[in-house]
C-alpha cells in the first residue's frame, strides 16, 4: 500500500463523488488516506453499486421504506442481484474537495498567499498558494486532477495562456501529461510535480509530505542566484535573500568604509557600496544613502530628530535608502526604516546594523 497506488487510483476514478463502497472499490486499502479530503454532499444516493455493474437494470435502486429501513434492490427482470439492507451512512454521498487537498499542500509545502481557491475558468484545478524560494521570486502553485490526457492538455494550455511567469503544477501522476505538453511547460520554466514524488503514507495510512519544498520545486530554482550572488548588469549583486525573511532578520556589519558583511537567516555575503547599488555613476563614489547607512550604524540604528545630522533633507534621503535596501534585499513587506513619533523622536532602522 503506497501513496503512488492511491494517486493512480484516484486519477483513474471515472467520477469524483460516490458512496463509501465506491470509494473503497476504487482506492482499495488506500481509501482511508483520502477521507480527510472528502466533503459530504446534501441528500442521499438513489442507487447503489452492483457486484457486476454494466448490465441492463444496473445499478441497484435504493428504496427507503422508513428512515431506518433502507434496501438496495435489483432492477433487472428477472432479478440477478440479491436485495441488501443498508444503513443510512451507506448512502451518504462524498465528493473529493480539491480545496481541502490544496490547503493540505499549502501547509505542507510552506506556501504563501491567500487561502486556496478554485482556478477561474479551469475545471478540477485549484490555486494552492505562492512558492517563494528567495525574496523577490514568487511562483504560483496549482493542483489539478484531470480524468484523461485530453482534459490535462486543455488545462495546461489554459494555464500557459494565463501565466506570464513560471509556475508549478501538481498532478496525481504524469501519465496524463503528453510529451508535447511537457515540452511546452518546460520551455516556459514551469515545474510539473507528481504527488507520488513527495508524498507517502505514514502511521495509520495517513498521507504525509516527505520532501522539503526546495526539493519538490527544484526545477524552479534554476537561474536563482547562489547566496553570494553575481553582479547584475547595473552592478548590484543578486543577493539570494531567503523567501521568509523580514527586515528584522537582516544583519549588516561594516567591515570598512566601503564594504559590509551581510547575514540573513544564514545566507551570507560580503559586498561593496557599488554591489549594494549605492554608487554615484558619475563619480564612482558612495552615494549619500551609503553614508546615511553608515551614520545609522554609528548611532546604534537611530537618527534622533534633535541630532545635528537630522536635518530636513534626511527625510528624502531616508526614502531613497529605503528604496535601495528594498532593491538589494527584495523584501517587500514592511519598511527597513521607520519614523518614530515617540520619544526619542526620529528615524529608526529595522535591520541590525553595526560597525
Amino acid at each position: 500500500m503506497t501513496a503512488e497506488t492511491l494517486w493512480r487510483a484516484l486519477e483513474a476514478m471515472p467520477v469524483r463523488s460516490g458512496v463509501e463502497v465506491q470509494w473503497r472499490d476504487a482506492l482499495g486499502d488506500t481509501a482511508p488516506a483520502i477521507q480527510p479530503f472528502l466533503e459530504t454532499l446534501d441528500g442521499y444516493a438513489t442507487s447503489y453499486p452492483c457486484p457486476e455493474p454494466g448490465s441492463d437494470g444496473c445499478p441497484r435502486r435504493v428504496v427507503e421504506h422508513d428512515r431506518d429501513d433502507i434496501v438496495a434492490v435489483c432492477q433487472r427482470d428477472p432479478l440477478t442481484c440479491e436485495t441488501i439492507t443498508l444503513a443510512r451512512e451507506d448512502i451518504v454521498i462524498r465528493r473529493l474537495d480539491l480545496l481541502r487537498l490544496a490547503a493540505w499542500l499549502r501547509d505542507g509545502l510552506d506556501l504563501r498567499g491567500d487561502a486556496p481557491t478554485n482556478a477561474a475558468g479551469l475545471r478540477r484545478t485549484a490555486v494552492c498558494g505562492i512558492y517563494r524560494p528567495v525574496a523577490g521570486r514568487e511562483f504560483r502553485v496549482y493542483v489539478t486532477i484531470q480524468p484523461n490526457r485530453a482534459a490535462m492538455t486543455s488545462a495546461c494550455e489554459r494555464l500557459l495562456a494565463r501565466e506570464t511567469e513560471a509556475f508549478a503544477l501538481i498532478v496525481p501522476t504524469t501519465d496524463h501529461v503528453a510529451s508535447a505538453t511537457a515540452r511546452q511547460l518546460t520551455s516556459r520554466g514551469a515545474a510539473v510535480v507528481a504527488l507520488p514524488d513527495f508524498t507517502g503514507l505514514g502511521n495509520g495510512g495517513a498521507l504525509a509530505i516527505r520532501a522539503a519544498p526546495a526539493h519538490v520545486f527544484a526545477s524552479l530554482h534554476e537561474g536563482i542566484a547562489e547566496p553570494a550572488g553575481e553582479p547584475s548588469q547595473n552592478g548590484m549583486a543578486d543577493f539570494a535573500t531567503p523567501g521568509d525573511a523580514t527586515w528584522s532578520d537582516v544583519n549588516v556589519r561594516f567591515t570598512d568604509s566601503h564594504t559590509v558583511s551581510v547575514d540573513v537567516l544564514g545566507t551570507t555575503g560580503r559586498f561593496s557600496y557599488a554591489e549594494m547599488g549605492m554608487v554615484n555613476r558619475k563619480t564612482h563614489q558612495p552615494t549619500l544613502q551609503w553614508e546615511l547607512l553608515r551614520t545609522f550604524a554609528n548611532r546604534q540604528g537611530w537618527l534622533i530628530w534633535s541630532d545635528r545630522d537630522a536635518h530636513r533633507n534626511r527625510k528624502k534621503q531616508c526614502e531613497r535608502l529605503v528604496r535601495d535596501l528594498r532593491a538589494f534585499f527584495r523584501i517587500t513587506e514592511g519598511r527597513p526604516i521607520v519614523f518614530s513619533t515617540q520619544r526619542p523622536r526620529g528615524w529608526r532602522v529595522e535591520i541590525s546594523l553595526s560597525i
